[in-house]
């Protein structure tokens, strides 16, 4: 691949980082948010269709699991490219403190998420925890988003104005 396609494609991913990360931390995390708008009901019944695989699912119940699977599969996919962003923008010498910075945030926040997470969690039910979680984890959460987006943006300006 040629040096322009790659800067090109480095800065569209960290464009998309951007966009993703400044938008989760004005809104809130779209996982969270999908969550708390759904009923008590419809909660628990995805948390038995999710453990127990429930055959008798309503379709209202299918959709809603679908919805949170599409936003999690999401939310972990631009979370491995920021990854892979840093790691490439380290390795390639573009701002490698502001790098390596954001790449012990990040995994220094999921680490966090998932103790706090885990340590809520008392049962089978996934979804319910995730929905209980405390107000600083939310809160942390747009935090790192917002740095995440920020620190995406730096790059991106830096790569435009090679």
């Amino acid at each position: 691949m040629s040096e322009t396609h790659s800067l090109l494609l480095t800065s569209f991913s960290l464009w998309l980082v951007a966009v993703y990360a400044l938008r989760a931390a004005c809104f809130g995390n779209p996982l969270s948010r999908y969550l708390a708008g759904a009923t008590e009901e419809l909660i628990c019944q995805a948390d038995e269709l999710a453990t127990h695989g429930s055959e008798q699912a309503t379709p209202e119940t299918l959709h809603f699991v679908q919805g949170f699977s599409r936003r999690f599969i999401l939310g972990m996919a631009v979370l491995v490219l920021e990854l892979a962003l840093l790691i490439r923008l380290f390795w390639i010498d573009v701002l490698p403190w502001l790098a390596m910075g954001l790449l012990v945030k990040d995994l220094l926040f999921a680490a966090i998420g998932s103790l706090a997470a885990g340590h809520l969690r008392t049962d089978d039910k996934l979804l319910s925890t995730l929905r209980t979680l405390p107000p600083w984890l939310l809160h942390l959460d747009r935090a790192g988003a917002l740095l995440s987006g920020a620190g995406a943006l730096a790059f991106f300006l830096v790569l435009a104005s090679r």
